[in-house]
């Protein structure tokens, strides 16, 4: 089994004070705009039933979730417990994610809206699973799989459409927003 909750809330506390890539998507998204990521435990009662960006996160196999909110200050990143087992895994759940906020607080994403999700979710994979890959050709057949995997779940038409935005989406408007 992976970290428990006081492990992984650790974990969490110290990558938002030290991961340069999550104290600048943080404040960019504002101080009240994203409740300080927390450790959920999809087996405790409170934790069930979590939705966010993506789709059910505690019946799938997610380890994080973005879940924006009707009143969107109350809008949180979620980062599933028992499914992560390493600070490398958390971080790059936590970058995913907070990519995922930042989309939404600043760029406006309407993540209901397939072509908003799937660049949300090419920018996401650009933030987390792919951010430690220099080979341009490696990282870019990284974010496409990613992104198209995770748009899958809601849009039929995920492969198309991230092929279609992968230029557009991976250009960053601060580029160094992501830089370690």
């Amino acid at each position: 089994t992976g970290f428990s909750v006081g492990q992984c809330t650790r974990v969490v506390r110290r990558l938002m004070a030290q991961d340069p890539v999550l104290r600048r998507l943080a404040s960019r998204c504002g101080p009240a705009a994203v409740a300080w990521p927390r450790c959920v435990d999809p087996h405790a009662d409170r934790d069930r039933g979590l939705t966010g960006v993506g789709g059910p996160a505690m019946q799938g196999g997610a380890r994080a979730l973005f879940v924006p909110h009707v009143q969107p200050q109350h809008a949180q990143v979620l980062v599933v417990a028992p499914r992560v087992y390493t600070q490398e895994q958390v971080r790059t759940a936590l970058r995913h994610e907070m990519m995922h906020a930042y989309d939404y607080y600043v760029m406006g994403a309407d993540f209901q809206h397939c072509g908003q999700l799937a660049c949300s979710e090419i920018r996401a994979a650009m933030a987390g699973e792919c951010h430690h890959l220099r080979w341009e050709k490696r990282r870019r057949k990284c974010i496409q799989e990613t992104a198209t995997a995770a748009t899958a779940t809601y849009c039929e038409e995920a492969g198309d459409l991230v092929r279609l935005l992968m230029d557009v989406c991976t250009k960053l408007e601060d580029p160094d927003l992501l830089q370690d």
